[in-house]
């Protein structure tokens, strides 16, 4: 993306804002990228010069969303000193991030479509990167390979996506925290975290996550 100016930015803000408000109340099939310009009061070409496809505007909410959450663990659940730390801030974050999610039926019918339309590793790959490599170096996983390390990650994103879609279509549902500390439990495991670690941090994550309010944090809206 070029680079932008203050009035850029705070035009490219206001881009994300309405159409985080339009994929909210519409879904993301339903809105046009002329849509939102015409709601801006802009152009088309000056739409695209700053997000050139719905797909941009996608990219940029969920690493919103991400940078969000990573922010409010950081200052609000974790210890800097915690020697887990790094499992604990992976963890947490993934929690979150599906939980806020499952709360809100609009916002997940829009995540709904999005898992099934696009490929979500694709979605939210770039802003996990950092902590998959810092998690591969720090115990020397075989995801230190380039090429497997691409395989696993993607194997792992497609594992929640299906686990997600199924528990959206399941009448019979546990809450939503459970099921992301579950979902979160497997993936820890399918990276090659050992299980111990798991154990350690699991139940404080899922113990000060149930005390603390984060429901501010959302992906639409």
């Amino acid at each position: 993306m070029k680079t932008k100016t203050p009035k850029g930015e705070l035009t490219q803000k206001k881009l994300l804002g309405i159409a985080k408000d339009y994929f909210y109340k519409y879904g993301y099939k339903n809105t046009t990228m002329a849509k939102i310009a015409n709601e801006a009061g802009i152009s088309a070409g000056n739409l695209t010069y700053h997000f050139s496809s719905k797909d941009k505007l996608l990219q940029m909410i969920f690493d919103e969303y991400n940078e969000k959450i990573l922010e409010f663990v950081e200052k609000n659940i974790l210890d800097v000193n915690d020697p887990m730390y790094l499992e604990k801030k992976y963890m947490c974050m993934g929690m979150i991030f599906n939980t806020n999610i499952l709360k809100d039926e609009k916002t997940t019918s829009f995540f709904k479509y999005v898992m099934k339309d696009h490929s979500l590793y694709d979605i939210v790959a770039k802003s996990m990167d950092p902590i998959y490599k810092e998690i591969a170096d720090k115990y020397s996983l075989r995801m230190s390979f380039p090429l497997v390390y691409r395989y696993i990650t993607r194997a792992d994103q497609e594992a929640r996506k299906s686990i997600l879609l199924t528990y959206i279509e399941d009448r019979k549902k546990m809450p939503e925290l459970d099921m992301s500390m579950l979902m979160m439990h497997y993936s820890m495991q399918f990276l090659g975290i050992p299980e111990i670690n798991y154990y350690k941090m699991g139940i404080s994550c899922y113990t000060l996550l149930l005390k603390s309010d984060f429901s501010h944090i959302k992906l639409l809206q």
